[in-house]
């Protein structure tokens, strides 16, 4: 309700039924299995893997960027590119960035400005600085064959491209302005333009040089 929903009814459950938050998740082994994720699914393999690594548990909650966390995060990313690469040799991994904050005063309205995400400074410096560590990672000798990394933020119109609503100018006035209301999730128009910078890299790798 706070984040303006469209539907404002209680929600009403009967039951509570537990599902695998990680499709690739293999609780037997109790790590991620992509052939155990293909084998479940009746797919045959993998032959590319993009995977849009958020600021999530990292560049929100830093008012400004932290090295040792960006350095963790990557830690991560490598991890999982290493066991995909272990398990389908042949596949090719497309490393997403994460698209700017709203310019719009987004931010701090969605949540309330009183933590990390609402400083917006800070949230630009960690998404470059993120963007910078898995390019990084990307030009790595043991990844440079089959690692890209997509640069989301240079593809992405964080001016109108964020959720926004008209507002009064002021008190007095008949004229309104364009607020936003989220500063860090896109709107549907924002995730179909991240979706389109992965598939135009889909259509250089397939449509060949």
């Amino acid at each position: 309700h706070y984040q303006n929903a469209s539907h404002t009814a209680d929600i009403v459950f009967e039951e509570t039924v537990y599902a695998e938050g990680n499709p690739f998740w293999d609780a037997d082994e109790g790590q991620v299995n992509f052939k155990t994720y293909c084998e479940r699914n009746g797919f045959g393999q993998v032959d590319y893997l993009y995977t849009l690594l958020s600021w999530n548990a990292l560049g929100g909650y830093y008012s400004e960027p932290d090295s040792t966390a960006v350095a963790a995060h990557a830690k991560n990313a490598r991890t999982l590119i290493r066991i995909l690469h272990s398990q389908y040799p042949g596949a090719k991994v497309k490393v997403m960035g994460i698209q700017t904050p709203s310019l719009d005063g987004g931010t701090g309205q969605n949540y309330g400005a009183n933590s990390g995400y609402s400083n917006w400074y800070g949230l630009v410096r960690s998404v470059m600085g993120m963007n910078l560590a898995y390019q990084a990672l990307a030009n790595e000798e043991e990844f440079k064959g089959y690692v890209e990394f997509i640069n989301i933020s240079g593809q992405f119109d964080s001016e109108y491209n964020m959720p926004s609503q008209s507002k009064p100018v002021n008190t007095r006035s008949a004229a309104t302005e364009r607020v936003g209301t989220n500063g860090v999730h896109p709107s549907t128009a924002g995730y179909l333009q991240i979706g389109d910078a992965a598939f135009r890299s889909m259509v250089g790798e397939l449509a060949g040089d």
